[in-house]
């Protein structure tokens, strides 16, 4: 079995989660827009990486390769998000969320299952301010959570968002890359 990794860099972008109700592909722009929830802002690197495991057939007098076939994938998203809101983060984390009139409430632990959610990375150019946008059908935080509190610089919360097939869908199944002209 042979291993092939891909991976495409990005810069700074926003982060968003979207409801079950809209449809990446079908819904319209103004549709998606209404309905995003903004977990943050990237803190300036955004990765997605795409990983192939392949195993070669071999045969004939010499034993060569004679076919290769993929036997599994894995795509993987990885960002810091240095600005974000708890009720937004819990809503890719094994977390609890209460609010009243004089705080908010973020309860870690003892939670063991991890949303599987719809997620939006939108990435604007500089240099033209054209955006390219990752449409991810199912996405599951696989990293936790690390909060660090530094005098120093800014606390990033990291994370590794691992997207998950979507059998319903063709051409893309796990994650989509728009670029506009």
């Amino acid at each position: 079995m042979s291993e092939k990794k891909e991976s495409i860099l990005f810069g700074s972008g926003d982060i968003y989660v979207l409801p079950e109700s809209v449809d990446l592909d079908t819904s319209t722009d103004a549709e998606i827009e209404a309905a995003m929830i903004k977990i943050g802002e990237s803190s300036g690197e955004a990765q997605l990486t795409h990983t192939q495991e392949w195993h070669e057939v071999k045969g004939g007098a010499q034993n060569n390769a004679i076919a290769a076939f993929v036997t599994s994938e894995d795509v993987i998203f990885n960002g810091g998000i240095c600005t974000f809101d708890f009720k937004a983060i819990n809503e890719i984390t094994a977390t609890y969320y209460s609010e009243d009139e004089t705080k908010r409430t973020m309860g870690i632990g003892g939670k063991l299952n991890v949303p599987v959610k719809q997620m939006l990375f939108v990435h604007t150019k500089r240099t033209d301010g054209k955006k390219i946008k990752l449409k991810m059908y199912r996405a599951q935080n696989r990293s936790g959570m690390q909060l660090t509190f530094s005098p120093e610089s800014e606390s990033v919360f990291n994370f590794e968002i691992k997207l998950l097939a979507d059998p319903t869908r063709e051409n893309g199944n796990v994650v989509k890359i728009e670029e506009e002209l």
